[in-house]
């Protein structure tokens, strides 16, 4: 699970990500951590696409995210 697997999951495709798929709970904090645990294993540039981004508590985590400059 995010963000724990992340580290086995980079080791495993041979390096960092260029697109990341995220599928998680809908709540702010959830994303919020699946966001932060991304950080440090995706190339610069990547592309990171959230299910079902409608849901309040994933937006407001990009935007969240966003505003702390951790993705543009």
């Amino acid at each position: 699970f995010s963000p724990d697997g992340n580290s086995e999951a980079v080791a495993m495709a041979g390096g960092k990500f260029d697109f990341v798929f995220i599928d998680g709970d809908h709540s702010f904090e959830s994303c919020s951590r699946d966001l932060q645990g991304i950080c440090g294993f995706i190339e610069e540039g990547c592309y990171v696409l959230l299910h079902d981004g409608n849901y309040a508590g994933v937006s407001d985590a990009v935007a969240d995210a966003v505003s702390q400059g951790k993705f543009t």
